[in-house]
């Protein structure tokens, strides 16, 4: 884009079943200057200096909504669209469900996996028969709670009138034998591999050419938008102790293109709507599944 073309930020606000558009203007707008709606509501249209804009619209708006004009003189301007149709639990569960790329159930035996930025094959086609989901990482500590899975005791170890040989009978190693101790680690073999969100763990012997890019792409692309801001390492230890924050640890080279990520989709971002009281504002692509 031009520095002289004007920038279109469109937000999905499934909440309120609308649709928050903002313009910013390098030059104030005119008599000439004119917004519309497509005839089926699913774009925006700007007139503004001779160039005509378009942009995909997040959801359909109902068509015909007449937009009020722009106000003479101004750099930014606003509307809000109200979606098209009827609101149902499935449109709004749909809106604000979180997918994420993978799940074993998900992941056929077939997939192959191949490297973000050489497209060099890590995995092959048929290398991985067994795909498991991997635990919440906190696991271990919510099976305090899990009283109905304490694990039984063997008929071995009990004594002739019933009772339990508590000398004999060690409950975390029986715990760990049916996979659910606090010690239980787990480790993929040849064929199996585990996931989660944002880890794979993999047999060494199953990847090859272990040694990421992004490519633009003409359609348009969900994003979610993303309050963050740098914090010290002591605000992270505060953070850390609260019961209302809840971390993912990632490696630093992930961290920082997020980061990197973040600062430059701020770029794509009216000046007025990328700063949030102390909060910085970007956008990161959102997880779409293929239908």
């Amino acid at each position: 884009m031009s520095s002289s073309a004007p920038l279109i930020y469109a937000e999905l606000l499934s909440n309120i079943r609308q649709v928050s558009v903002i313009v910013a203007l390098c030059e104030p707008c005119d008599s000439a200057t004119k917004v519309e709606l497509s005839e089926n509501g699913k774009q925006f249209l700007l007139r503004h200096r001779g160039q005509l804009i378009t942009l995909g619209l997040p959801s359909q708006a109902i068509s015909g909504f007449q937009l009020q004009k722009p106000i003479l003189g101004n750099k930014e301007l606003s509307w809000r669209l109200p979606l098209a149709g009827q609101a149902s639990r499935a449109s709004i569960e749909g809106a604000q469900s979180n997918e994420v790329p993978w799940s074993a159930k998900d992941l056929p035996s077939d997939a192959e996996f191949t490297c973000r930025r050489c497209r060099a094959i890590i995995i092959e086609k048929g290398t991985i028969k067994v795909w498991k989901d991997l635990p919440s990482e906190n696991w271990a500590e919510m099976m305090d709670f899990w009283h109905c899975h304490k694990p039984d005791i063997p008929a071995s170890e009990k004594e002739a009138d019933g009772s339990s040989s508590y000398r004999s009978y060690d409950a975390e190693k029986v715990a760990a034998s049916k996979g659910y101790g606090a010690s239980t680690r787990f480790l993929a073999s040849s064929g199996i591999a585990l996931i989660d969100i944002t880890t794979f763990v993999l047999y060494p012997a199953d990847c090859k050419n272990l040694t990421s890019s992004s490519l633009a792409s003409a359609t348009p692309t969900l994003a979610m938008k993303v309050f963050w801001r740098l914090v010290s390492t002591e605000e992270a230890a505060v953070l850390m102790d609260s019961d209302s924050v809840e971390s993912i640890e990632l490696p630093t080279e992930g961290i920082l293109e997020i980061e990197g990520d973040l600062r430059e989709s701020a770029l794509w971002l009216p000046s007025s709507a990328r700063k949030f009281k102390e909060w910085d504002v970007g956008l990161l692509a959102r997880y779409q599944p293929k239908p």
